[in-house]
């Protein structure tokens, strides 16, 4: 999605300037057809901005970056105010990561073999975990805890 942006910042300031300059007429036609043509943003199952536009890709909600919401911040072409609807499956986006993609995987361990309590979002778990020993959870975190995401 990150190239949809990079081509509307470049269409919109190169038309803009020959616009000004009173340049490139026809290439201004050429290239508003072509911007015309790029496909629009779209929304997954979840009610997220999809990060990839080709049905085969997935969203991965532990993927570290955010770059498809880049036309919200730091970005202008997405907002409340023009396309509520986007914006909202921006917010989604991003919440799913925060919540899921934050707790992608952890370790904890246990230095005096107390059980050890661990919170996460509103919810808690404990883990009986032998003196000295470690648990590393991947994504088990959120099954354990229940979480409706």
């Amino acid at each position: 999605m990150i190239w949809r942006l990079f081509i509307i910042l470049m269409h919109t300031n190169l038309v803009d300037a020959c616009n000004r300059l009173k340049i490139e007429e026809d290439g201004v036609k050429r290239w508003q057809k072509i911007f015309s043509e790029i496909p629009s943003y779209q929304i997954n199952d979840d009610g997220a901005l999809k990060e990839w536009m080709h049905p085969d890709f997935r969203d991965n909600y532990h993927h570290r970056h955010q770059s498809h919401i880049y036309p919200l911040s730091p970005g202008f072409e997405i907002n409340k105010e023009t396309d509520a609807r986007l914006f909202e499956a921006c917010r989604v986006a991003v919440e799913k990561r925060r919540i899921i993609g934050k707790l992608q995987q952890t370790v904890i361990i246990s230095h005096g073999g107390n059980p050890c309590t661990v919170h996460y979002a509103g919810k808690s778990v404990t883990l009986n975990i032998q003196k000295g020993k470690s648990v590393t959870m991947d994504g088990e975190l959120i099954e354990t805890l229940n979480l409706k995401l």
